[in-house]
């Protein structure tokens, strides 16, 4: 399955299902919106399932995308930022799941309690290497390459909707 995944998207660029989509460039209220209907939650499902699937070639093919020295960089600072802090959110600017995570968390927490690293953020002058590098020394760590990936006490909680167990499914069974 892999391999036929790398054959068939790969060419197309290893990129986030919505981030050169109309959705990646909308306005934060419509991120919201989509995260709540029907092909929102189709979205997640496919992004869950490809996981189970070829979650351990996304983690290989995101090592390719930087340099072991800045992976190894990135995971120093990626795990200094989690024991630093109460709430790490690892986003992207584009990711309407993302936008939702991280407004729920900020309602729940409080703004200045939430530590966010946006990954595809063109602004950080250092983005370029910092993304792709982050992206890669989180799947080492936590085996999901997708964003949001959530610590909570030090804690990876998964994404947004999903993972171990996920920021909403915590939420709704009085976890957080």
């Amino acid at each position: 399955m892999a391999a036929t995944y790398g054959r068939v998207l790969l060419p197309y660029g290893f990129y986030s299902l919505v981030k050169r989509s109309f959705l990646g460039r909308a306005p934060d209220d419509l991120k919201l919106e989509f995260c709540d209907t029907r092909i929102g939650k189709a979205v997640n499902a496919f992004t869950v399932w490809e996981k189970k699937v070829i979650g351990e070639y996304k983690v290989e093919v995101c090592n390719t995308r930087a340099s072991d020295e800045d992976i190894q960089r990135a995971d120093g600072e990626a795990r200094k930022l989690v024991r630093e802090y109460k709430v790490v959110v690892f986003s992207f600017l584009s990711c309407p799941f993302c936008v939702k995570a991280k407004s729920l968390l900020r309602e729940r927490y409080g703004v200045d309690d939430v530590k966010v690293v946006e990954l595809d953020d063109e602004d950080d002058e250092s983005g370029s290497v910092r993304g792709p590098a982050l992206q890669a020394a989180l799947g080492n760590w936590t085996g999901r390459t997708s964003m949001p990936n959530i610590f909570v006490d030090g804690v990876n909680v998964g994404g947004c909707y999903d993972g171990t167990p996920g920021l909403v499914p915590m939420i709704e069974q009085g976890l957080l």
